[in-house]
């Protein structure tokens, strides 16, 4: 026992440096590795200094989702695809507290600019019809028993819809306004040289009508989330509530022909009347 009690004391202290010595390895390992990747954070952080309306903010946004959606391509990571989606829907934010709809415009600031157009088309939701949006990432998954998502490329979020200008299809909205999903999607066409104008392009789109995109000149699935704007716009609502005041008083909260989405003359409207004791979420 006395030469084994012997080594074990002489081992405490090589054990001691050698944990000592992984300890500082360890610690010397830098969390974020790549340079481009910190820049592009770096940008997203002094645009939260700016204005949410100001060029200067979306120009670092930008600059951006360009530099995290380039780095993704080459070696996809879970960093770069939330710095890009980051990027992606402050740039979103930003056109619609522009109320930006459809077109192209130049935006100067700290010596970089970007022309950024947003095209119209079949499916394609003008900024200027949305109030408000935030990621589908952000929405607890919760009060419904099945999710509808797929996945591809672009941000899916949960927008808040403006009232339609129309009044006519006013009169078909609910207090609540639509429940159509989107999805924001922000490419860079081309690679500009430093000090030439860059070019972006910006789309919000309807998932349930586009279902493919072209990137990079590849067909890409376009990622959706159905369930997202949902629960989002409905989280709040008392179901037996409702569903009793509906039951005992009808007609007196939101009883008419409602359009969930806006309307698309494209398309068959299909008419739904539910029985008693049914709320909005349920329906």
């Amino acid at each position: 026992l006395l030469p084994m009690k012997r080594l074990s004391l002489q081992l405490v202290p090589a054990l001691a440096i050698l944990c000592a010595g992984l300890i500082s390895s360890c610690s010397s390992i830098p969390k974020n590795t790549n340079p481009e990747l910190n820049r592009a954070a770096a940008l997203t952080k002094s645009a939260d200094a700016s204005a949410p309306a100001s060029d200067s903010f979306v120009i670092a946004n930008l600059r951006a989702a360009e530099i995290a959606g380039a780095e993704e391509e080459k070696a996809p990571s879970a960093r770069a695809k939330a710095l890009s989606e980051a990027a992606t829907v402050a740039v979103a934010r930003w056109a619609i507290a522009n109320n930006l709809s459809t077109g192209s415009r130049r935006i100067s600031s700290d010596g970089i600019s970007y022309e950024l157009s947003l095209p119209a088309g079949h499916g394609t939701i003008p900024a200027s019809a949305l109030e408000s949006l935030k990621p589908a990432s952000q929405v607890p998954h919760t009060l419904l028993k099945t999710w509808e998502a797929r996945p591809g490329t672009g941000v899916p979020v949960a927008a808040k819809w403006k009232r339609p200008a129309n009044p006519l299809q006013g009169k078909f909205t609910s207090e609540r306004g639509y429940l159509a999903p989107v999805t924001v999607w922000l490419t860079f066409p081309s690679k500009a040289k430093a000090g030439t104008v860059r070019k972006a392009q910006l789309e919000f789109l309807d998932p349930t009508v586009v279902q493919k995109v072209t990137d990079a000149g590849k067909p890409c699935p376009l990622a959706a989330d159905i369930s997202a704007s949902v629960v989002d716009r409905t989280i709040d609502i008392r179901e037996l509530l409702i569903a009793l005041e509906g039951l005992i008083h009808p007609g007196v909260s939101d009883a008419k022909l409602v359009m969930l989405q806006p309307y698309d003359p494209s398309r068959i409207p299909v008419v739904f009347v539910h029985g008693l004791m049914s709320h909005p979420r349920m329906w």
